[in-house]
């Protein structure tokens, strides 16, 4: 009986090397010389996740206007960017109801050690797993997120794909509690956006 050569061809060699060395000599080498060795090792690389993981509800309001109507009663406010998001065509509820699970991490957690684009985070965060929210789940999230510690500064931003509000700049959701009140507010965004290392973003696990 013949067995199958398994043998790499060098050209696939040279180009797994390549790849290799392109990220050992990026910003994020380091962690990746540490995955690499633990895979050496035949240890699993991505176990060492200590994600804070929540679960959110989406698909439990029919119409805008009574999902607006709820963030405005128990001590929660609407930001008038918020409030242009949701009623934005490109804002869709979700036709039956489901849960998505979802993680608060920052860019020091992603292995990023100065301040660096929003680019730069969402893609580190695409391959570690992790994807973008839907819109649906800014509004969600602050109905259901109710201990956020009070803070002027502190705000936790929920990555998404951008909506164009009525004066085209593009935003996303952001969750505050400031001036007593828990917030749900639409940030600016930019890929070239640039974070300190100690800022929250909302992401989705992957399935």
């Amino acid at each position: 009986m013949e067995t199958k050569d398994s043998r790499l061809a060098l050209c696939e060699v040279r180009g797994l090397l390549g790849k290799i060395l392109d990220v050992l000599s990026g910003k994020l080498g380091r962690y990746w010389f540490d995955v690499f060795n633990k895979v050496l090792r035949k240890e699993n690389p991505f176990t060492d996740r200590h994600w804070l993981i929540r679960t959110v509800r989406l698909g439990t309001y029919r119409e805008k206007s009574l999902l607006c109507a709820d963030l405005t009663v128990q001590g929660k406010k609407l930001g008038n960017d918020a409030l242009e998001i949701i009623y934005a065509p490109e804002f869709v509820l979700s036709p039956e109801e489901k849960d998505i699970d979802v993680t608060l991490i920052t860019p020091e957690q992603l292995g990023f050690k100065e301040v660096v684009t929003q680019e730069a985070i969402f893609n580190r965060a695409f391959e570690i797993g992790l994807d973008l929210c839907p819109a649906e789940l800014g509004p969600q999230l602050r109905l259901q997120f109710t201990t956020q510690p009070e803070s002027d500064h502190h705000s936790v931003f929920i990555a998404m794909e951008p909506i164009a509000i009525k004066n085209g700049k593009m935003k996303m959701f952001s969750l505050n509690h400031h001036d007593e009140a828990l917030w749900l507010h639409g940030k600016s965004t930019y890929s070239e956006s640039t974070y300190s290392t100690k800022v929250q973003f909302i992401f989705c696990v992957r399935q």
